[in-house]
């Protein structure tokens, strides 16, 4: 079966951004979590802040869901020792940033280089997902 779903750049964005959580998680990148916009407003750095508190947890966690990883390591995409599934979420998110990417040009070149301009790379076992603008 195949899904069809309309989405405008706000929820396009949101997508991206929990597809990257969730790939990031699965690879052991548990740090990663920091980087969410509510966490960050909320762990602000200051005398009643509990960033270290909070950092120190995942660190623990990693300990604990990932044993065999150095503290600052984690898998690559293509790791075997990966679930398929991050792969497919990585895809997907690679998949919309690029058209959004290029979207946001409007038929400009890019000014510099970054991966937002590079194909998606294929890393799971399923076929790239497809995207397309509907209105601009």
């Amino acid at each position: 079966m195949t899904y069809e779903l309309t989405i405008n750049e706000t929820h396009a964005q949101v997508l991206i951004n929990a597809l990257e959580l969730y790939s990031r998680m699965g690879m052991g990148q548990l740090s990663f979590l920091m980087e969410h916009q509510d966490l960050q407003k909320r762990l602000v750095v200051g005398p009643d802040s509990h960033f270290e508190t909070v950092r120190g947890t995942l660190e623990f966690l990693k300990k604990i869901i990932f044993p065999e990883l150095p503290l600052n390591g984690y898998y690559s995409i293509s790791s075997p020792e990966i679930n398929d599934a991050n792969r497919v979420a990585y895809e997907m998110l690679q998949v919309v940033r690029h058209r959004m990417a290029w979207d946001r040009l409007q038929g400009k070149q890019p000014s510099g280089f970054s991966v937002i301009y590079d194909e998606p790379m294929k890393t799971s076992a399923q076929p790239l997902p497809t995207i397309r603008q509907v209105t601009p």
